[in-house]
């Protein structure tokens, strides 16, 4: 433990031994085990930045760290120039859906150099200013938005044919948007969007970048990236329309009218080409798949069919007699938060899982098996493994997976140990080593001993054979060219493994391999030639039904089809005798690498010519802050942004006082464990005048399938003479400034100190995919104590004490037993919330009432509920304000019935909850009165469209409440319009 507070944090917690290596360009930042990484890194990427930069006419000019981390598990980089331009690339098996290279890391490093590259398209004074300022200084932000980000960084991925616009499985959001004639705007898809079709901005501007550029030429797009980076106009829009001479809507429509798309009906049920699964329907989709749900990881078993709902994050299951039924009723096996994979033993009894485990420093893969009979999840405690499957030899079992750390890939099986028929532990029995450039996947049970297993090498697929003993046995290469593979199952009744493939032009379609006997190594390769909109995902063959997921713009649906009604073209192929190489070892000498100092970027940063620094008043009458404005601040981080730290000095004018103020805000990469120290001193003619202190800690972290625990913890610490100057615009205009600022009390001291706890519980999950789609409940508690005194000859105690304080919610999913449709809520979900010595949660959020506040809002006790009337997405480009984005709007129901404290009351004691007594008997006498509050509410969330602030982070509400507020049998109406900013 001690040797962890020396250890670096964030990205690469634990790591206390770094290394950097330099090239021409960048300083290579990494740890021992990423050294094959590094060394990959070393050699290739100058070239690539210089590759980026010719593609616009251009040489590079910005020099920056690239940080290497093989601590993170989801696969991941980043370019960031807060608060210099850097690099971080999380050194890990790259996802299914990312397997778009044939050399993952560089490709990936040249999606992240691009960004470095054109955000650093400068010129000017913006080139001038950013040297004096810092990286981070830019007029991008005023005009570039995600989308165009992504845009460039797309088509410089797929410039050689690789990358996500060259990947048929990426190019089926954009598809599918066309044939179901949902095709968003160019405003629609910049980053606002906070639902479904998730990342929609890299697809539709990648595509849109790409067409630009193969259209119009290079020259043009660069000089368009130059405008817009230089703030040269207002908008893209503007930029566009002075570089390209035509409207930027114009050029949209175009790419939209010439975007390829196979000749398919937008409803494949509906066209009688396929059934609904949950009705057997084919006249159209059933609610179950038309609600935005997002179906993946279909697998079957000889007991019927299992699924994952990622909306949900649960495990769903159909049995073989359900299937038989002309209205399916799934049921739910299990919830598990950051649930990813999922994938059944042959005869049912177990899944095996994958998931995201976030109760680590950094992010991490975890396997587990689920045991459907005793309901029981077993946590295989082995981090690094993905893509688990069961695999069931007589009467043991096995789970088989990819095991990785930074590129070192491995098959891993494990064997399973029972204990009186339930699961005891895990122990690994083999494990195959990969190559370098490859990856295993979907490991698939072939019932005898043996599995099957997809292997990409690069862009190239196959499908090979092994035994549990980790022998391996052979391989197919599947005859057709620049076919890709997705979604591999196994079908008993006719020996045949299914699978999801593309080909160039092509959506997802259904295709089958049959296995080789003793005797034969001759195989038939069958595809089913058919675009089908949605797609063909993770298909399974079930007692002679085809059972896929169909992949659409706003969700995902199951779908199925008689096999008998499939028209399939074979090919004959082979399996072969499978070798792998042995992957490389690089040496420690290979790279000159000297030790990671960070003293070199102590300096490196954004300076800004204001100051942070806040004079604060804790004077129990005048509670305030006022920032001394006039001055410098300094803020930096170290090159992979966990420890993150400023100073700042400045003058007020007002106070006529001097300060200065350090931050420091550090920790894990999730919420785990999280920190941050502020610290301040003003100074004034009288000498010292003030110090504050603030310390923050906070650690969530799961405690079940999907229960978490949250505690926070804040602290203030305060001395000195307040001082705020407590004069008006008229004082200074018709009295003399000077008598104002003497006038004020700069003689009297005060110490004050607060310390809050706030521990919640929360077992709350989603039961769909709409915002208000919720269930569970939640438990907080809060414990403060304050102190707050003045000093000197009149001394007197203002505050010194304890309070605790507790809040409940229960979240009921539904009142009305109907199923929402896509992007819309009927069914009248409800919050019902109480409240003792909290004041409820508004807007601003859930806080503890520690002095008397003038407008009390039940500081006492307060109960009530809050239900969704109706609630729609929109998630489109508001035509008459185009400078917004509307993503929703709800309409609620709520009612609130409680007391407050007043002067008459012993609010001020400690410990108020051993005053209950009281308080009571107060109520009964008509001392304390209830309140109750029906309240409307209409609200609608927005975001800019324009530059960085096109971002969902940003979405904000606008609240319009009209409700009465009934006391003592009096009715007096109110009604309010609000706003929660996000900024």
């Amino acid at each position: 433990m001690f040797t962890r507070l020396f250890a670096a944090q964030g990205v690469q917690w634990g790591q206390t031994s770094l290394r950097t290596v330099s090239t021409k360009w960048f300083d290579i930042i990494y740890p021992k085990d990423s050294s094959a990484v590094a060394k990959k890194l070393y050699d290739n990427v100058d070239s690539i930045y210089e590759e980026v930069a010719e593609l616009y006419g251009m040489e590079p000019e910005v020099r920056m760290p690239v940080v290497i981390t093989p601590e993170v598990e989801i696969y991941n980089a980043y370019w960031s120039s807060g608060y210099y331009n850097h690099i971080v690339i999380y050194d890990t098996a790259i996802s299914d859906n990312m397997a778009v290279f044939s050399d993952d890391l560089l490709s990936t490093f040249r999606h992240e150099v691009t960004h470095a590259f054109t955000y650093n398209l400068k010129r000017g004074i913006w080139k001038a200013l950013s040297k004096v300022i810092g990286d981070a200084f830019t007029a991008s932000g005023f005009c570039v938005t995600q989308g165009w980000a992504e845009g460039a960084t797309l088509t410089s991925e797929s410039y050689n044919g690789e990358g996500r616009l060259n990947d048929e499985y990426s190019k089926q959001m954009i598809r599918q948007a066309k044939i179901e004639n949902k095709f968003p705007s160019y405003s629609d898809i910049q980053g606002e969007a906070d639902h479904l079709p998730s990342g929609s901005y890299y697809y539709f501007n990648g595509a849109f970048n790409e067409y630009l550029q193969k259209s119009y030429g290079m020259e043009k797009y660069a000089q368009l990236w130059v405008k817009m980076v230089n703030l040269q106009t207002l908008s893209p829009a503007g930029a566009f329309k002075k570089i390209y001479g035509f409207k930027l809507k114009d050029a949209w429509n175009d790419f939209m009218e010439n975007y390829y798309v196979p000749e398919v009906a937008a409803n494949p049920v509906k066209a009688g080409l396929v059934q609904d699964f949950f009705t057997g329907s084919t006249r159209d989709y059933s609610k179950d798949n038309f609600r935005g749900s997002l179906y993946s990881s279909l697998s079957s078993s000889s007991k019927g069919l299992f699924y994952i709902d990622e909306t949900t994050d649960s495990l769903n299951f159909v049995s073989t007699n359900q299937l038989q039924n002309k209205k399916i009723k799934p049921k739910r096996l299990l919830t598990l938060n950051n649930l990813i994979e999922a994938k059944a033993s042959s005869d049912g009894r177990y899944v095996a899982l994958s998931y995201y485990d976030i109760n680590k420093a950094n992010i991490k893969i975890r396997p587990a098996v689920f045991d459907v009979e005793n309901k029981k999840l077993h946590k295989i405690k082995e981090t690094g493994i993905k893509s688990v499957s069961i695999m069931k030899n007589d009467d043991d079992y096995y789970v088989v997976g990819l095991k990785f750390h930074s590129q070192n890939k491995q098959v891993q099986i494990f064997k399973i140990d029972f204990y009186r028929d339930r699961i005891n532990s895990f122990s690994k029995t083999a494990e195959i080593k990969l190559p370098e450039n490859t990856a295993a996947l979907d490991f698939t049970d072939l019932q005898n001993g043996t599995f099957a297993f997809l292997l990409r090498t690069r862009l190239n697929y196959d499908i090979c054979l092994a035994a549990l003993d980790g022998t391996l046995l052979s391989t197919a290469a599947l005859p057709a060219q620049k076919i890709t593979i997705r979604n591999m199952s196994y079908s008993p009744q006719s020996r045949e493994l299914l699978f999801s493939y593309t080909t160039p032009d092509q959506m997802p379609q259904l295709g089958k391999l049959s296995l080789p006997d003793q005797n034969n190594s001759q195989v038939t390769a069958s595809f089913w030639n058919q675009n089908l909109s949605g797609g063909v995902y993770s298909p399974v063959i079930y007692n002679s039904k085809l059972y896929y997921i169909g992949n659409f713009y706003l969700q995902n649906r199951i779908l199925t089809k008689s096999v008998e009604e499939i028209s399939f073209n074979q090919i004959n192929t082979d399996f072969v005798p499978l070798a792998l190489e042995q992957p490389a070892i690089v040496t420690e000498d290979e790279l000159p690498y000297t030790k990671y100092k960070g003293s070199k970027y102590l300096f490196k940063g954004l300076f800004i010519p204001i100051s942070t620094v806040t004079s604060v008043s804790f004077d129990p009458i005048n509670y305030g802050s006022m920032v001394l404005p006039w001055g410098i601040t300094f803020i930096r981080s170290n090159p992979w942004d966990s420890y993150k730290t400023s100073f700042s000095a400045g003058y007020g004018f007002m106070s006529n006082s001097f300060g200065v103020d350090w931050q420091l805000i550090s920790g894990t990469e999730t919420s785990l464990f999280n920190y941050g120290l502020e610290t301040s001193f003003e100074f004034d003619k009288y000498g010292f005048k003030q110090t504050t202190e603030y310390l923050t800690l906070g650690s969530g972290f799961f405690t079940g399938n999907h229960s978490s625990l949250t505690l926070n913890n804040s602290s203030i610490f305060h001395y000195g003479r307040s001082g705020l100057s407590p004069f008006s615009l008229f004082s200074i205009l018709f009295s003399n400034l000077k008598d104002s600022l003497e006038s004020v009390d700069m003689n009297t001291n005060y110490i004050y100190g607060l310390n809050q706890t706030q521990l919640t519980y929360s077992n709350i999950i989603r039961t769909g995919p709409g915002h208000s789609e919720k269930s569970g409940f939640s438990a907080t508690t809060m414990l403060a104590y304050q102190y707050n005194k003045q000093l000197g000859e009149s001394a007197q105690l203002f505050k010194n004490g304890w309070d605790i304080g507790f809040a409940a919610r229960f979240y009921v999913p539904k009142l009305l037993p109907v199923k929402n449709k896509q992007g819309i809520i009927t069914n009248l979900p409800t919050k019902i919330s109480a409240n003792l010595f909290l004041i409820p949660e508004n807007e601003e959020g859930l806080s503890l009432l520690l002095t008397d506040n003038p407008f009390p809002t039940f500081t006492l006790a307060s109960t009530g509920f809050e239900t969704v009337l109706f609630q729609k997405d929109i998630q489109k480009t508001i035509k008459i304000f185009p400078l917004l984005f509307a993503s929703d709007i709800t309409l609620s129901l709520s009612y609130m019935t409680g007391v407050s404290c007043t002067q008459e009351a012993p609010y001020s004691d400690n410990w108020k909850i051993a005053k209950m007594g009281k308080y009571i008997e107060m109520m009964k006498n008509g001392s304390l009165s209830v309140v109750q509050v029906p309240c409307l509410k209409l609200s609608f969330g927005l975001t800019p469209t324009t530059g960085v602030l096109a971002d969902s982070q940003y979405k904000t509400f606008i609240y319009l409440k009209a409700g009465c507020i009934i006391k003592e049998n009096r009715s007096v109406p109110v009604g309010t319009l609000a706003t929660s900013l996000s900024f």
